[in-house]
């Protein structure tokens, strides 16, 4: 199975902004999307990243599960898009300092974004899983 999906918090207005930044630069539709609370989730993912609400998961296939992020930073990769460029310079920070900063946002998110509620394009939704 080679179907790239990143497990995000769907109650999250930040998490949902950022698939939405994700979404919008994978213009080749091969990233798919499913919260961690969904279907897609229980099935795929080990208990223990489906609980921990604060880590977006990128599955990229069935022997890759990258976290927090180097996760959000590899799907940036794979959308082949202008970000990957950045995308690939902020890798070669060392994780502990990626992941320091982006805990900091993690734990902050739900006070500072507010979720929204757009409504997905026919074409995004056949990259939403349940």
């Amino acid at each position: 199975d080679t179907t790239k999906i990143l497990f995000f918090d769907g109650d999250c207005g930040l998490c949902q902004r950022s698939v939405q930044f994700i979404m919008n630069r994978d213009h080749e539709r091969q990233i798919f999307f499913a919260p961690l609370q969904g279907q897609t989730a229980k099935v795929v993912l080990p208990h223990s990243l489906r609980m921990n609400l604060d880590t977006i998961v990128y599955r990229r296939d069935k022997e890759s599960t990258l976290l927090r992020s180097s996760a959000v930073l590899q799907a940036l990769i794979d959308t082949n898009s202008e970000r990957r460029f950045f995308a690939k310079i902020s890798m070669l920070l060392p994780v502990f300092l990626r992941d320091w900063f982006y805990m900091r946002v993690a734990n902050n998110r739900k006070r500072i974004f507010k979720s929204t509620c757009r409504l997905p394009t026919e074409a995004e939704r056949r990259q939403l899983l349940p």
